[in-house]
């Protein structure tokens, strides 16, 4: 029986070594997929104000400040959440809605869990300030059991999966309603979404067999293979290109090519991929 790590400390992750290839600087082009943040702010003058921002930028406050948001996907209860961090109260600005403001205690510890525990697709927040809405839903889908077990702690993990399938099925019918009545205009795929349905001419074909691929790839608590990344990422860019062009911006072009062609998912896919996608563990020749 295995047990799963407690999250690292914020000195263990100082620690670390990074987890990418890319380090330093780049000289040339930016590779693909990357992209700079540019935002200026006038720092004072004077020694005082320039002691001040040396201080923001060798303790991260350049960063805290820049307008970025880190977030705590994947602390899923019980293992891997909460996750805790002490923060300046001076940071966050009230605004409407913010009905916990006042009380401090808020503001100057945050416990941070996986934000599907309350809202998966991430409406709540979006929905009386966005008039267009997409929504690109990587939950995974309800499993129908003929024979669930009868075991305490299983049947507590089935009752909280239909409890969690039901509140999503909520969410999801009121945003289609939405869709349909032209309160919000916008559109939705999710992880079983077929391709073909969205009946595009030049959309990109993803056979059935992929479909299945993708939407049983396992939790990212295991490195992805060179190909299980690039499928995933053919996968989302085909869904959300069809459901893009078929209700949000029709008849935009030009048509769509594979973000990784070697990797196109109207192609084959060898039986013990699929299991490792499931499972992981398998390396690709």
């Amino acid at each position: 029986m295995g047990f799963l790590r407690a999250a690292p400390s914020l000195d263990e992750l100082r620690r670390a070594e990074l987890t990418y290839p890319e380090r330093g600087a780049t000289r040339t082009a930016l590779p693909a997929g990357y992209h700079h943040v540019h935002r200026r702010a006038g720092l004072g003058t004077g020694h005082a104000a320039f002691d001040r921002a040396a201080q923001a930028l060798s303790g991260w406050g350049m960063h805290r400040r820049a307008g970025l948001a880190v977030t705590a996907s994947s602390a899923f209860p019980p293992f891997l959440s909460p996750v805790v961090r002490d923060i300046d109260p001076s940071l966050f600005r009230q605004v409407s809605g913010a009905d916990l403001y006042d009380n401090i205690a808020y503001r100057r510890r945050l416990f941070l869990t996986d934000g599907g525990a309350y809202d998966n697709l991430g409406l709540e927040t979006l929905d009386k300030r966005c008039k267009t809405l997409l929504v690109s839903d990587a939950g995974a889908a309800f499993v129908v059991d003929p024979d669930p077990s009868k075991t305490w702690v299983k049947q507590a993990l089935r009752a909280f999966d239909i409890a969690t399938n039901q509140a999503r099925a909520l969410r999801k019918r009121a945003l289609i309603d939405d869709f349909r009545s032209a309160a919000h205009r916008g559109s939705y795929w999710g992880i079983t979404t077929s391709v073909a349905d969205y009946q595009l001419a030049d959309a990109l074909p993803v056979s059935g067999e992929a479909t299945r691929y993708l939407s049983s790839m396992r939790t990212r608590l295991n490195p992805f293979s060179d190909a299980e990344q690039c499928r995933l990422i053919n996968g989302g860019y085909a869904l959300c290109d069809a459901a893009m062009r078929k209700y949000v911006i029709p008849g935009a072009g030009p048509a769509p090519r594979w973000p990784y062609p070697q990797f196109s998912l109207d192609r084959p896919i060898a039986p013990a991929e699929t299991v490792a996608a499931a499972a992981g563990g398998y390396e690709s020749p």
